[in-house]
């Protein structure tokens, strides 16, 4: 079935004016000390309302001895509209405590400070720490900088600026934020991390020392590549932790022990975190700059002396832009949807490092220069020859750095599109056949990918460049990976080295999980880094897609990160399919199939002798399968031999000196997930793509092995969680299964009849600005999920219209108080029907689980080659796609307001350049004949105006004619699409 769509293409985009400077722009480093002798730490207990005020602070000043920080001060400060009896309850805890000094001193400090109000604070500590460069530490800093804020602006850069302090303006006669004390700025990053600074004053000659701020989590995440909370990183330490004891929002002595064992914890953390920071020989990357493992894999590349790319090669604007078209994500897919199948996974080792190992494009990365050559004759004459054996030649990958103008026709591609027309906003990729009259570009290993899938059929090449490296750039210099593991960019290839020396250290898990971090960070998203950034006023700014260019007005524009190079990018995560392909084009010629591909993995249908292996058999109800159910159940299965064989042959691309397959049977796949014992019978089954669950049976019992819980990451553990390991997700997927249809002896969860509920930080000021004014800058709030019966999962997360205070305890959710965001008023929440306007009804996790069963696979066909819908089951079938107008756009985008463990989402939203008018082709204009504009305006909300101006081929608003498409589509009818 061929289906007529958009497709979207990526694009390079420079400001007019600073399209030369962009170039030439240098990073300037920071001459801060490393770690300042002093560091000012506190934190803050608040109310438990929505608003969460302040009621108290404790702080501590420490003083770096040695190597680790230790206390000098202490002090406690008091909240303001306290009542009596909480200051009195500060007064009785001030007798008993002895100040946590480590540093003796004389006379000796026999007390702990105390500051009756926060203005006191300011001035004492904060502002004279501040002044001086300390570096303010916190763990979730920005929620505390908030707490002690009297107010906050927008940022330039879509962030806060907090105001400090406030002062009264005589000649005004009112309270105006004091211009001779900075505020701080905190933009979000993402939910989870944030760029903090210090603003300006109107006397910078008494702030002459840079503001440093460091968010702990933000520090450990770099360096460990998790996010952990307080607590558990005080058990990963084995120090000290938290108190037991749940925040009340009363000032009493538990609360002010809690708060203060928080900063001796942070203290703690701190020094535990200097010294696996310490174990990094980079004297240029502060631990206040380190904001994620690329922070520290690219400090590394600098202590080489690598020039970043876009400094050292004068590539011009029109070639980056066809590399950015070229460039697609990781390959994530379901391949068998809603039926159970034994499988084996398997997954690439380090798959972008070994890509770039495979490729050269360390070569690239050191060379002095690089050209882009003419090599249109030499590509065609490569791919006319190129076999599935062929890819298993080392030797041959270097050839696949190229790039090709490509007519397709019936070829299989990655392609970039709204697939599911009810949502034509969300954009998917999905390795389909394209058909486009307008030719595309597409990066060397995935032309190669095509012909290997298609069994030798060779895409029409239009035109091929070839990236090619010239000499090795000079003043480069040898450097070693946490003072252990030595690299020679002249002698060794960085991303192999890693590997090698990774293999080498199995037995030190710390030194061999940092090397991880840094294989991986390193090896691919500096290369396509780009930072959104709000300009004012708009500016001009050039877009580049292939052959593709244009100038346009702009105001949110995509700034470059320091290692942006579109090149290597697409040449990694196009490597990264063509592994994927050739070991599906093996299962495939082998007489096997798959259940599901993500990104570095595969589940191979197997069994243990092969055969054919029956799925679950759909119900009556299922029109999908028609009356052939039983033979769309049947699914070819592999042997344990055959997969083992699979793997084995891809030793030959093994690029490393210790040998072995780089396509390995997980452990998963064994008995204790053990690989020196036997095999086992794994189950799989999946929804769609990075929905899927891996599990097997004990004594009769279901056991969920591995559960990926895309599309319920934004929702709050129902529960409170036993362990560091302890997953709700995986008793959600054990309900799936029963739903499913899928024997399990286990009960269902006892949460499932709790409101499903959202962790919303209120990290932006569009967030803020949605929730009006119940809140402050980066407050954490719950939001249910609304049972209106119009929105769907993705409406609820990007609209709340509820909210309540934050607590993890789900039991308290139902009877707690809400606030509609809308009109202000309280309401309390009901998970039946209500015709009353104060109580809302909202959505369980049982019903969220329930809807989370039937998302479709909407990049693919079902089995009798019809769209996939809810309800399809069985093997999938590529798409074919006819390529309507081509647009262009910028990196993928989530506007999700939640907080928690995301896992790659696969539908996002695309910023969108040069959005034109469009109009409907004749067909379409006769095919509305067929109805009055009454039932077009019925079927799309538009204005009757506005479908006059569709039927006679005028150019409207392209969301507008969307909506026709839909109206029509929805009637079984093909339409195309005119651009302007």
């Amino acid at each position: 079935m061929s289906e007529l769509r958009d497709i979207f293409l990526r694009a390079h985009t420079v400001k007019v004016r600073e399209s030369n400077k962009l170039r030439t722009q240098k990073s300037q480093k920071d001459q801060s000390d490393k770690w300042p002798e002093w560091v000012l730490m506190f934190d803050t207990e608040t109310r438990t309302t929505v608003d969460q005020t302040i009621i108290l602070l404790i702080w501590r000043l420490c003083k770096l001895v040695g190597d680790q920080y230790l206390c000098v001060r202490e002090g406690i400060v008091c909240g303001e509209q306290l009542k009596k009896a909480e200051l009195n309850t500060i007064g009785t805890f001030m007798k008993g405590a002895l100040p946590g000094v480590e540093i003796k001193s004389f006379p000796p400090k026999m007390k702990l400070e105390v500051d009756p109000s926060l203005s006191a604070f300011m001035g004492k500590v904060f502002w004279p720490a501040l002044r001086k460069g300390y570096l303010i530490v916190g763990f979730n800093l920005p929620f505390d900088l908030s707490r002690i804020s009297r107010g906050w602006r927008r940022s330039r850069k879509r962030g806060f600026s907090l105001i400090m302090a406030n002062r009264f303006w005589r000649q005004y006669g009112c309270t105006v934020p004091d211009p001779y004390r900075p505020e701080i700025r905190i933009e979000a990053k993402d939910a989870r991390t944030a760029f903090i600074s210090r603003g300006k004053t109107i006397v910078p000659a008494q702030w002459i020392k840079t503001g440093r701020f460091l968010d702990l989590s933000t520090l450990l995440f770099s360096l460990f590549d998790k996010h952990l909370s307080l607590n558990n990183w005080c058990k990963h330490f084995k120090i000290e932790g938290k108190l037991d004891h749940t925040p009340s929002g009363r000032v009493s002595l538990d609360e002010i022990a809690y708060c203060r064992q928080d900063v001796k914890a942070t203290q703690s953390l701190l020094n535990m975190a200097k010294r696996e920071f310490d174990l990094h020989p980079l004297p240029h990357l502060l631990p206040d700059k380190s904001y994620s493992p690329a922070s520290i894999a690219k400090a590394y590349l600098r202590e080489m002396n690598i020039i970043p790319p876009k400094e050292k090669f004068q590539v011009p604007d029109d070639v980056l832009g066809i590399a950015m078209q070229s460039f697609s994500a990781g390959r994530a897919e379901c391949h068998i949807r809603r039926t159970k199948v034994s499988v084996m996974r398997l997954d690439f080792l380090s798959q972008y490092p070994t890509v770039n190992t495979l490729l050269g494009n360390w070569h690239v990365l050191t060379a002095e220069s690089v050209t882009f050559e003419d090599a249109t004759d030499e590509i065609r004459e490569l791919l006319t020859r190129i076999t599935l054996d062929d890819c298993f030649n080392p030797k041959l990958w270097p050839d696949f750095k190229f790039f090709a103008l490509v007519r397709p026709d019936h070829d299989i591609f990655p392609v970039r599109a709204a697939y599911d027309l009810q949502q034509p906003d969300k954009l998917n990729i999905g390795v389909n056949f394209l058909t486009s009259a307008k030719p595309v570009w597409v990066a060397g290993p995935d032309v190669v990918s095509a012909i290997v899938l298609s069994g030798g059929k060779v895409p029409h090449i239009e035109r091929a460049i070839r990236i090619r490296a010239h000499g090795k750039q000079k003043g480069m210099q040898p450097v070693n990976l946490l003072g252990k593991i030595r690299i020679d960019p002249y002698n060794d290839d960085g991303f192999q080295r890693i590997i090698e020396q990774r293999k080498a250290n199995e037995s030190d898990k710390v030194l061999k999980h940092a090397l991880k971090i840094i294989a991986n960070s390193g090896a691919y998203g500096l290369f396509v880094e780009l930072n959104e950034q709000r300009e004012y006023p708009p500016v001009k700014l050039e877009v580049f897609s292939g052959e593709h260019s244009h100038v346009q007005s702009a105001r949110d524009i995509e700034v470059p990160g320091a290692w942006y190079f579109p090149p290597l990018a697409s040449l990694i995560t196009a490597g990264g399919r063509l592994l994927l392909s050739i070991a599906e084009a093996c299962v495939t010629k082998a007489g096997g199939t798959y259940l599901m591909a993500d990104t570095d993995s595969l589940c191979i249908v197997t069994s243990k002798k092969g055969g054919i292996v029956c799925g679950a058999i759909p119900t009556e109800g299922d029109s999908e399968m028609g009356t052939d159910a039983r033979e769309f159940a049947k699914i070819p299965a592999l042997s344990h031999r055959q997969v083992k064989q699979i793997s084995k042959r891809f030793e030959s691309l093994n690029p490393y000196s210790f040998g072995g397959t780089i396509l390995k049977i997980e452990d998963i796949n064994y008995v204790d997930s053990d690989p020196g014992k036997p095999l086992r019978t794994i189950y799989g089954f999946a929804i769609s793509a990075k929905r899927y669950s891996l599990f097997r049976y004990a004594r009769g019992a279901l056991v969920i092995e591995d559960a990926k819980g895309h599309g319920l990451g934004y929702l709050m553990p129902p529960r409170v969680r036993k362990t560091e390991d302890d997953d709700w997700i995986k008793e959600a997927w054990g309900y799936v299964l029963q739903l499913a249809g899928i024997k399990s002896c286990g009960a269902p969860p006892e949460w499932l009849n709790r409101p499903a509920m959202m962790r919303i930080p209120v990290s932006s000021p569009a967030v803020l600005g949605r929730l009006k004014h119940f809140v402050k800058p980066f407050d954490f709030v719950l939001a249910p999920i609304v049972n209106d019966g119009l929105l769907d999962l993705d409406e609820n997360s990007e609209r709340p219209t509820l909210v309540t205070r934050f607590t993890k305890n789900s039991e308290d959710w139902m009877s707690a108080e809400y606030f509609n965001v809308r009109s202000g008023e309280k309401c309390r929440i009901t998970l039946g029907d209500s015709q009353r306007a104060d109580v809302v009804p909202v959505r369980s996790y049982g019903q969220i689980l329930a809807q989370y069963l039937n998302n479709p696979e909407s990049k693919f066909l079902g089995p009798s080659g019809k769209p996939c819908t809810s309800w399809t089951r069985g093997v999938l079938q590529r798409a074919h796609i006819i390529a309507g107008e081509h647009r262009y756009s910028g990196k993928e985008m989530r506007r999700k307001l939640e907080q928690g463990p995301i896992d790659h989402e696969v539908d996002y939203r695309c910023k969108m350049y040069g959005n034109g008018k469009v109009s409907a082709d004749s067909e379409t204009m006769q095919k509305l004949t067929g109805f009055s504009e009454r039932e077009i305006a019925r079927g799309t909300g538009l204005h009757r105006k506005v479908i006059r101006t569709i039927r006679h081929g005028g150019y409207v608003r392209r969301a507008s004619l969307q909506s026709v498409l839909v109206f029509l589509c929805n009637r079984s009818r093909l339409v195309a699409v005119q651009p302007l």
